[in-house]
């Protein structure tokens, strides 16, 4: 068995709080079993060894996460390591410490049945103009933007929240239990560290939140934070200084309160809210249409300026 995970490149493991087999990216159940028994792993979660052990040639790395108040231990296993160097593990983004896209692939792939149940709400953050800033001072000085960001997320968020670094310029975080105000206050105490720590580099950000009841809906909760999101960097390409601009930020904030506002009194689930409920779905509907009807002029106004209409004359 030992000569047979010496051939193997690297081996990824997840395990739940009783050490049962969650995910494994080589071999079946048993054989997976074999390597935890042998690598002595299940005696490092007794002892609560965590790390990277030596392990002949190779190396095994085990850590843990939280989900909801759940243990789960990462297990990885990278064969033929040169003495005194460690690769990256597989499913940590070195640059911000983060999870990568890899652990978010294993999540979404595997539907983490064990913690079904566990996330309720994603947000996605995204770096405004990171390729910009690449191009025009240099990677280096995007790697900072990057680190900023990633110190601001892990600095604000809760031990059973995760985080990953999911592109190049994209975070997404898995949340669970919070109420819409609390969610807002977590947005807020994120981009104000990032204000704290990028005196010098002025780094902004667009976000884009949706709530899920399951991981079954998470891939369309995924997409409707991240049209939240472009939204917002498209009002943020508008004309910042003009009276329209800033009119059309005011809806937006109203439709989000109204938005909030509808979905606490659905939550309730109570007959006498119907007229409630119905009232403000119309209100909705009608600061909808403002904003649509405002952001398209706003961006039809953009495009005849860039094409060199300058004889046209806007109100």
């Amino acid at each position: 068995m030992i000569g047979n995970m010496y051939g193997m490149k690297s081996r990824f493991i997840l395990l739940d709080k009783d050490g049962k087999v969650v995910y494994g990216s080589q071999g079946n159940k048993d054989e997976i079993n074999a390597f935890l028994e042998e690598s002595h792993v299940y005696d490092r979660i007794k002892t609560g060894d965590f790390g990277i052990k030596k392990w002949g040639d190779s190396q095994v790395t085990m850590e843990r996460i939280f989900v909801n108040n759940q243990s789960l231990y990462v297990i990885e296993l990278i064969a033929d390591v040169q003495a005194g160097r460690f690769s990256s593990m597989a499913y940590k983004d070195m640059m911000s410490g983060l999870y990568n896209r890899n652990m978010w692939e294993y999540m979404m792939h595997n539907k983490f049945t064990e913690v079904q149940g566990c996330f309720d709400t994603l947000m996605i953050i995204d770096i405004d103009n990171l390729k910009e800033v690449n191009d025009s001072e240099g990677h280096a000085v995007g790697d900072i933007q990057i680190r900023i960001v990633s110190e601001s997320i892990k600095e604000s968020i809760r031990e059973e929240d995760i985080a990953f670094r999911y592109g190049g310029d994209e975070f997404v975080i898995l949340l669970n239990g919070l109420k819409n105000k609390d969610i807002q206050k977590l947005m807020d105490r994120i981009r104000e560290k990032i204000n704290e720590k990028s005196k010098d580099h002025g780094i902004h950000v667009s976000m884009g939140v949706s709530s899920f009841d399951n991981f079954s809906g998470l891939m369309g909760a995924f997409q409707k934070a991240d049209n939240l999101l472009y939204a917002e960097k498209q009002c943020k390409k508008l004309q910042v200084g003009s009276k329209k601009y800033k009119e059309l930020l005011k809806l937006r904030k109203n439709m989000d309160e109204i938005r909030n506002h509808l979905n606490d009194l659905m939550g309730e689930n109570k007959d006498h809210l119907n007229e409630d409920v119905l009232g403000l779905s119309r209100e909705l509907d009608h600061v909808i249409y403002r904003y649509s009807m405002m952001e398209i002029g706003l961006k039809s106004k953009e495009l005849l300026k860039k094409q060199g209409n300058s004889n046209i004359k806007y109100k």
